[in-house]
């Protein structure tokens, strides 16, 4: 069951602040996980959780979400209560409060968007940290449309306990009845021990082609991609996605 929580922080005027702090707090979360948890993570190499900084507004914004059951009961016991962030390699502790909960099932996920309501032909998703995707060995920083969609339908097929979606014929429809038609984006980079990861910024707007219900599942993908993030180390902080609705909604 898809599970997202999310904190203000109080960091004053933000001066140093990035979303490459992220991973630092991803050490911070795995500290406050329960010992058998973060050992299974270690041995399974999965990490059905995703955490993210990210500006709304002028503040900074702290969002953790689980995609499974399990990881949402985790995480859950882990931050409850929480109204402080110790960085240990910063020597920073960082006042936090918590101001959104929520869960939302695969099943209501797939119910509400693909077999209920007549959904939009046009996608919108902001990409509001450093996101990039690896194929055939190396980093990709420039998005395409079946790119995005298909890092959705692997991160949810990984993780979904109710329903399976990805198929060779799926991704070959990706293909053909998809693209980016807008887009706003701007190269960066995302700063990981060392290592600069070349990664993009900004907002896509993707056309879906083919059967309505086809659009509909496109636009569950879109929604799912808040919980998932999308490309590549999402629990470091990379793939922040937010699905605009609202055409007049900014994001920073």
């Amino acid at each position: 069951m898809p599970f997202v929580i999310c904190f203000r922080l109080d960091v004053g005027d933000g001066t140093g602040f990035a979303p490459n702090m992220a991973s630092l707090f991803h050490g911070f979360l795995h500290e406050r996980l329960s010992a058998g948890y973060a050992a299974k993570m270690h041995i399974t190499g999965l990490h059905p959780f995703t955490q993210c900084l990210l500006q709304s507004g002028g503040e900074w914004l702290w969002r953790v979400t689980a995609l499974n059951d399990e990881a949402a009961h985790e995480l859950s016991d882990a931050l409850d209560g929480l109204d402080m962030i110790t960085l240990s390699n910063k020597e920073l502790t960082i006042p936090a409060h918590e101001i959104t909960r929520g869960t939302k099932s695969y099943d209501e996920l797939f119910t509400e968007n693909y077999l209920r309501d007549v959904k939009s032909r046009y996608v919108r998703l902001a990409f509001v940290t450093p996101t990039a995707f690896r194929s055939a060995g190396r980093y990709v920083n420039m998005p395409s449309a079946p790119l995005i969609l298909s890092s959705l339908v692997r991160k949810y097929d990984a993780f979904s306990e109710s329903t399976e979606v990805g198929s060779e014929e799926l991704f070959m429809q990706l293909s053909r009845d998809t693209e980016i038609t807008a887009y706003a984006l701007r190269s960066c980079a995302f700063s990981l021990e060392g290592v600069k990861i070349p990664a993009f910024r900004g907002s896509v707007t993707v056309r879906v082609s083919g059967s309505q219900t086809f659009v509909n599942f496109v636009n569950m993908l879109a929604e799912f991609a808040e919980f998932s993030g999308c490309g590549i180390k999402t629990a470091l902080g990379m793939g922040g996605v937010i699905h605009i609705r609202n055409e007049a909604r900014s994001i920073e």
